[in-house]
């Protein structure tokens, strides 16, 4: 399980602490190769995560300091206050994890991997650097990690329970069809292999969770209660009280998202019934008129949602007629996979096109470390090398804030979308 760390109460733990006996533990290299251990550095925005696992995905020790303290005063990342917290973090977040995977130093890595995009260039910077520096000191080569290619591969850590409806785990295999929604990215892509993607849909303004985020500020939700916050308050709603403008409704056969129109529709309502209710601008619409705000949160939801399965359902039909690939499943990966409800409708639709629907543990669904090792690991089974420190390409390292994973985009792949809003600047 992933730990999370407050960064304002964060008390690092010192290695010695431990009761682990490091010299019983101690192997030559060449054993060391027979259980090889991998490091995982993710800061591509608000959190640090680090983990340590075997060659065979089984969670040796991580630790993920959060920033949530810290920007909720904002109501949204600081991205100077974040670079600072990464900078004050990484240490302790990776003693701990170093120690919750009993190790008391780093000298029998095989290797590491960090995300270098896509992300914020100077939260990435951090977790380059202190990469670099471990792979010079301990002469491990070190892989560039795509955060999205991280997210993707998450459901096949064969030490998870993946399986949808708490079935038993078993093997993802590939091609899957995935739903890939976060904070940052809503797209929709045919996963054929470790670096090897189509994409067949995106958005063409605001990600999914973006969009959650805003919306539940609207409500009245601090930064850290955020999307979770109005999952929940959507749950004591009814969606049919407020009818919300469907995305793209124009579009009869499309695999891309459109989240913007519905979020100034949602704007506009809630603007709307607080004035009919007579509440101050200081007043949380959540607390102060709870079953309208209940009531506009199960509406925008569902609405959101329902358009997410809408597009994803039409990606399968194109693999399926268009591609004549048979995908061995549909998988939900980045933080708003953790929506229940997303989890819930997608499944039923799922179960209606015979596939089967596959999801991380909620606490996986967000950024972690232990996406980024295991990353490292497809990547070795994949037949991909690392980049060792004494050659030129190391130095050269650098981060990318824009990485997609499927390099031509593929962009409005049926070109049945209006020119309106091809032109606006895409960012899936």
């Amino acid at each position: 399980m992933i730990h999370l760390l407050k960064t304002l109460h964060f008390k690092p733990i010192s290695s010695s602490s431990s009761s682990f006996k490091w010299n019983s533990f101690r192997r030559n290299r060449s054993e060391w190769n027979k259980d090889s251990i991998y490091l995982g550095i993710e800061t591509s925005c608000d959190d640090t995560g680090i983990a340590f696992l075997n060659k065979k995905g089984k969670v040796l020790g991580a630790a993920l300091s959060s920033q949530f303290d810290i920007h909720n005063q904002f109501g949204g990342i600081k991205p100077t206050h974040a670079v600072r917290a990464h900078e004050k973090n990484f240490q302790p977040t990776l003693e701990l994890a170093m120690e919750r995977a009993n190790l008391k130093d780093l000298n029998h890595l095989d290797g590491l991997g960090v995300t270098v995009g896509p992300g914020m260039s100077s939260c990435l910077a951090i977790g380059l650097e202190r990469g670099k520096e471990i792979s010079r000191k301990h002469s491990i080569p070190l892989f560039p990690i795509n955060h999205l290619e991280g997210h993707s591969l998450m459901v096949r850590l064969p030490s998870q329970e993946t399986k949808a409806e708490h079935q038993e785990s078993q093997s993802i295999n590939f091609p899957y069809l995935m739903v890939l929604v976060s904070g940052g990215h809503s797209q929709i892509l045919l996963c054929k292999g470790v670096g090897d993607y189509f994409q067949l849909g995106g958005t063409f303004d605001d990600s999914l969770g973006e969009t959650f985020d805003k919306t539940a500020r609207l409500l009245g939700f601090s930064f850290e209660e955020g999307g979770r916050g109005l999952e929940t308050l959507a749950l004591e709603g009814d969606e049919t009280i407020y009818p919300l403008p469907v995305p793209l409704i124009r579009q009869k056969v499309s695999c891309d998202l459109s989240f913007s129109g519905l979020k100034t529709a949602t704007s506009l309502l809630i603007s709307k019934v607080r004035a009919n209710l007579s509440l101050l601008p200081e007043d949380s619409f959540h607390l102060k008129a709870r079953s309208e705000a209940a009531n506009i949160a199960a509406s925008f939801q569902h609405t959101a949602l329902n358009h997410v399965v809408k597009s994803t359902m039409t990606g399968l039909k194109y693999c399926r007629e268009n591609l004549l690939v048979d995908p061995t499943c549909i998988v939900i990966s980045g933080g708003v996979a953790s929506n229940q409800k997303l989890r819930n409708m997608l499944q039923e639709s799922a179960k209606a096109n015979d596939i089967s629907l596959h999801y991380p543990p909620k606490e996986y669904c967000t950024d972690n470390g232990i996406m980024i090792a295991w990353a490292v690991i497809e990547s070795i089974n994949a037949g991909i090398e690392g980049i060792m420190p004494s050659s030129s390409e190391f130095e050269a390292l650098g981060v990318r804030s824009k990485w997609p994973l499927d390099p031509e985009r593929r962009e409005h792949l049926f070109g049945l979308v209006q020119s309106s809003i091809v032109s606006k600047k895409r960012r899936g």
